[in-house]
């Protein structure tokens, strides 16, 4: 008795694989030509739709810049939320001439070790750039320095030999020409990039990032800065003799005991009066996970008033936990 089978292609499915196959479109390694067996790790990955390593850096595209940083003559202090300008001169942030940024890699802070491994960062770019890493503690003193840097992208790998606590870790984005701008920068553990792709053409794209959008960015940065907004006000939570403690609501908890930043800005009033108090000194008492204790400070305060209001004026003032 005969035996037939069925096909679960139709016809012109398997007419179109075979004229592919006789037309040499299709060889014995074809998916692995669409998929893996490509030129670069990067763009298999492209092509696979397949996640990348989590990102070190806080703020990779620059995008939280809470301080509305604007200056064309970066040379000290932080400017985009994340980044210092490590005291370089000759420094611009998204102009037109030398830029340079710079993070400290936080991890011996936030888990309490940098553990050993390979570490690469990587940053895109229009122009040329190249990028540094290096860490430094405990005697030791490593860097490296890419030497590969391009029109579009430079990454440099960085191996740690062993854990270490008292490892402080920092890169540095460099543009080569005038005229760069950096637009993305990745801080990974492994000894390949997986931030960006090339194409046929020769173009770099960026790769699919996780937690690369806005929201969740601010709410990293947030742990190491934030504001109190200009006019807010907050009533005193608690009146000593020469003191008075004010509960000011933050976003997130701060990674450490913040600093003031731009304390001439607030402004201690006597409550319901509204009278000016000179003369305090201010300061942060404590945290919570929901609160700074901002604390004005004056010997004799009672004979000012018997209750206050803070706010701010001229801008914002800022509590600073940054490293």
């Amino acid at each position: 008795m005969s035996t037939y089978y069925t096909s679960k292609y139709s016809g012109e499915q398997i007419d179109e694989a075979v004229k592919k196959i006789m037309d040499g479109e299709m060889t014995g390694d074809y998916a692995d030509r669409q998929l893996s067996n490509l030129d670069t790790p990067q763009a298999a990955l492209a092509n696979l739709g397949a996640g990348v390593r989590p990102n070190i850096a806080r703020n990779p595209a620059f995008a939280v810049n809470q301080r509305n940083f604007t200056s064309d003559n970066w040379t000290s202090g932080y400017g985009p939320d994340g980044w210092d300008s490590m005291g370089i001169g000759y420094l611009t942030f998204n102009g037109s001439t030398i830029c340079c940024y710079g993070q400290y890699i936080c991890q011996r802070y936030e888990t309490g070790v940098i553990k050993k491994g390979k570490y690469t960062v990587s940053a895109l770019c229009d122009g040329q750039i190249y990028a540094e890493m290096g860490y430094w503690g405990s005697e030791i003193a490593v860097y490296a320095i890419s030497t590969n840097y391009q029109n579009g992208i430079a990454s440099v790998t960085l191996d740690i030999p062993s854990d270490n606590d008292e490892v402080m870790g920092y890169i540095y984005i460099h543009t080569v020409t005038s005229g760069g701008e950096i637009t993305y920068v990745k801080i990974e553990q492994g000894s390949t990039q997986t931030l960006a792709y090339q194409d046929s053409t020769g173009a770099w794209h960026l790769l699919p990032q996780p937690e690369s959008d806005y929201a969740t960015q601010l709410v990293k940065c947030q742990r190491y800065l934030a504001a109190m907004e200009n006019h807010a006000i907050v009533r005193s939570a608690y009146v000593s003799t020469n003191f008075v403690d004010f509960l000011v609501p933050i976003p997130v908890s701060f990674r450490v005991l913040p600093t003031i930043q731009s304390a001439e800005k607030l402004v201690l009033i006597t409550y319901p009066d509204g009278v000016n108090v000179s003369g305090v000194t201010w300061s942060i008492a404590t945290k919570s996970s929901a609160s700074v204790r901002l604390r004005a400070s004056k010997p004799n305060i009672l004979s000012e008033g018997t209750d206050f209001s803070v706010y701010t004026d001229s801008g914002a003032t800022f509590f600073s936990a940054e490293l």
